[in-house]
């Protein structure tokens, strides 16, 4: 299953950070900070060397068309950041963004896509000045890391472009929603474009309609001793079992956001997952040490297998010729079937 993530943070003076050491950080590269003592004047220089830290698949500074040479050079780029632009004491000096990659991709059909997201999106969309570093020091955890500019793009005095006045809709809610909405199509496109069935939802369970928490049991779970705890667990599994089966489409809602096409084992699978997602409540169902009980896993195993018998009945869900040669039977919903013609035009 494809994971969804854009995190984004502050770097300003206010928490004692430097947009300088961060850069170095995710470039992994040497960068000189200049700092300047704001009661004496005195000029210190700091140098931040992370050019042994291994990774760094990929590293770029976009900036929109017009902007100067300087602003593509990083280690000019963030001081003057600092020490020209954003010199008060609780200055922001950047906005970063750490977005998850698709593991189904290679890297480099990774890198492409982050390129063309921060480039179509975040540079020609918003105008930002953006640091763009994808790393791979972890294949399993493919990401990067986007350092942008918080200020307009303005004509100066000596006609050439410089940075203006605080971009203020960087902190509202609407910009964060738009450019989670926008990752999540352009990483969809590219996993359909080769050939991958996941797909990324930028939604929460509860914005796409699946709403998996129980009604009753909610927040008691820690007080109970064993005995009590094992009936308790069994009466949350039989809950989430019961809401699947009177309300099927929640499954399938899970699934077609997830997955264009699937088999009914994936599918039984994923409901499996969602029995023992630990983030439905807050009484556990698994033991203190972590590990499923077999009573547990017996009900687990039941319900998924009854509640799959009652999805593959649905409406809904659509069996496919043969995608491949190895006798498999796919399925997919007569919703994402439709999202996906319009999808691919």
């Amino acid at each position: 299953m494809a994971q969804f993530h854009l995190h984004m943070q502050s770097i300003g003076r206010s928490r004692s950070r430097s947009a300088v050491a961060a850069a170095a950080y995710r470039a992994g590269c040497k960068l000189k900070e200049k700092v300047i003592c704001r009661d004496t004047g005195v000029v210190t220089f700091f140098e931040h060397d992370y050019s042994n830290k291994p990774g760094v698949a990929h590293s770029e500074i976009m900036a929109p068309d017009g902007a100067p040479s300087w602003m593509r050079d990083r280690q000019v780029l963030w001081n003057s950041i600092q020490n020209e632009f954003d010199t008060a004491k609780n200055s922001v000096f950047c906005k970063e963004m750490d977005i998850a990659l698709p593991i189904h991709l290679t890297e480099s059909q990774n890198i492409e896509l982050a390129r063309r997201y921060v480039s179509e999106v975040l540079v020609d969309g918003y105008g930002l000045v953006c640091d763009l570093n994808v790393h791979y020091d972890n294949p399993e955890n493919p990401h990067a890391h986007i350092m942008t500019s918080t200020r307009l793009l303005v004509m100066g005095k000596n006609g050439e472009m410089t940075f203006g006045n605080k971009i203020r809709y960087l902190d509202d809610k609407k910009f964060l929603y738009e450019i989670r909405a926008q990752l999540g199509a352009y990483i969809n496109r590219d996993l359909a474009k080769y050939g991958h069935p996941e797909r990324v939802s930028h939604l929460s369970y509860k914005a796409r309609g699946i709403d998996m928490h129980p009604t009753i049991h909610k927040g008691v779970g820690h007080h109970l001793n064993g005995a009590e705890r094992a009936l308790l667990n069994a009466e949350i599994l039989k809950d989430r079992a019961l809401m699947l089966k009177e309300n099927p489409e929640i499954m399938l809602k899970a699934m077609q956001s997830e997955k264009c096409y699937f088999t009914l084992p994936e599918l039984e699978n994923r409901v499996y997952e969602l029995l023992l997602d630990d983030n439905v409540d807050d009484g556990s169902i698994r033991s203190n040490d972590g590990d499923l009980s077999l009573s547990v896993m017996k009900i687990v195993q039941k319900s998924a297998a009854e509640i799959v018998e009652v999805l593959s009945t649905s409406k809904e869900l659509v069996h496919l010729q043969a995608l491949d040669g190895l006798g498999k039977q796919y399925y997919a919903t007569q919703t994402r079937i439709n999202e996906e013609k319009e999808f691919l035009g």
